[in-house]
């Protein structure tokens, strides 16, 4: 599909960066097995002798690695899945090779695995088709637009309206298509200015609010939990029959997402380390699952990961917002709005940021060492006058 140049010291990073991106686009395959199991341990197993050649020699490095693992470890012995430990090792991938280097990799990787999956077997869902092609032509867009705008519109426009046509998803059709748009603006002053205007920075953060708000209203208006009447109080008694009605149509648009996560709220809670939905119990319902990545994060990874991940993002879309970097803000608007409705926020095979967010800490480490070097220069100079 492209020709990618490969560095000795970028041959493990990226054998992570695969083995992760063909483990999770594998999932809901018809023909997934305990195999895929087996491919995931590998890459965490590349993925932490990656971190461990990367941070030899550098403490600083070594003390945030070792941070982060005891977290992870600790959350995994709480009950919490793999994904947590895989996005942290995501980082730190992404603090060792190019991102644009890794996109071009994960979209050959994706591609080709979602290719074969597709017609050998097929999806158990096509919600894994939706999600599976929406991240292809994210990261198309990425890679080829600004080098081919024409060809690539093309192309992602056939692509667009063909997987619209097969899933029938109102995630595909609002999220890439806001994308897609924002693309074909990006080099216009409006849409220049669109995408870094200054709430971008704290757009991850907003869209968690926003998240929780709705399904607190759900709790308060239609399941009339008291420990969300609080609401209430922020809303005009005027507005609240309207309230009910624009709840229940939201609700239905989302294909009844709000009521599923309000439900959760109000079953299981929410808590400082997370772990809290738990599938096992039966919960009366003919259906029951947390498809919001932004609900999944609040409940499973905890208030305190959520903090810590929310300011992750938060940085991140500093720097990109700072340094101007429209396809990197145009995908974070992209699997942001994404997260509102699937799971596509805590799992670095979809969620290509946190490799991202290594690269910009990466490149931030530098600055602050050219700087510190300078200032020590400077200071030596004064010494010897």
């Amino acid at each position: 599909m492209m020709k990618i140049v490969l560095k000795r010291k970028e041959i493990i990073p990226l054998i992570y960066c695969a083995l992760i991106t063909v483990y999770y686009t594998l999932k809901g395959w018809k023909y997934s097995n305990d195999v895929l199991e087996v491919l995931l341990m590998l890459a965490i197993i590349c993925g932490l002798f990656n971190a461990t050649q990367f941070i030899m020699h550098q403490w600083e490095k070594l003390f945030l690695v070792l941070l982060f693992f005891i977290l992870t470890i600790y959350k995994l012995l709480l009950g919490a899945d793999t994904r947590m430990m895989v996005s942290m090792i995501a980082i730190l991938v992404g603090m060792s090779v190019d991102f644009d280097k890794l996109a071009r990799w994960m979209l050959t990787t994706k591609f080709i695995t979602f290719l074969i999956a597709f017609f050998i077997g097929g999806y158990t869902h096509v919600n894994y088709v939706a999600m599976n092609m929406g991240i292809i032509i994210s990261l198309i867009l990425y890679i080829y637009f600004p080098k081919n705008k024409w060809n690539t519109f093309l192309v992602i426009m056939f692509m667009y309206l063909l997987t619209i046509y097969i899933t029938r998803s109102g995630s595909i059709i609002l999220c890439i298509g806001i994308g897609i748009f924002l693309y074909a603006i990006s080099n216009t002053k409006l849409g220049k200015k669109i995408l870094t205007l200054k709430f971008m920075i704290f757009l991850f953060p907003i869209i968690l609010f926003l998240n929780w708000f709705l399904v607190a209203l759900y709790l308060a208006y239609i399941y009339k939990n008291p420990n969300f009447y609080f609401i209430k109080n922020f809303i005009p008694n005027a507005l609240s029959p309207k309230i009910y009605l624009l709840l229940n149509a939201l609700n239905v648009g989302l294909s009844g997402r709000i009521e599923l996560a309000a439900f959760s709220f109000k079953k299981f809670g929410f808590s400082l380390w997370g772990g809290n939905i738990n599938y096992s119990v039966d919960t009366g319902l003919p259906y029951f699952l947390i498809d919001s990545g932004m609900i999944l994060l609040l409940q499973d990874w905890g208030l305190i990961m959520s903090v810590a991940v929310m300011a992750l993002f938060v940085f991140f879309m500093y720097k990109v917002v700072k340094e101007k970097e429209y396809r990197l803000i145009i995908s974070a608007i992209i699997i942001s709005l994404w997260a509102f409705n699937e799971d596509t926020l805590l799992s670095a095979g979809m969620n290509y940021l946190f490799f991202a967010i290594g690269n910009e800490l990466y490149k931030s480490r530098n600055i602050i060492s050219k700087k510190y070097r300078k200032q020590v220069k400077r200071y030596k100079k004064k010494i010897c006058m």
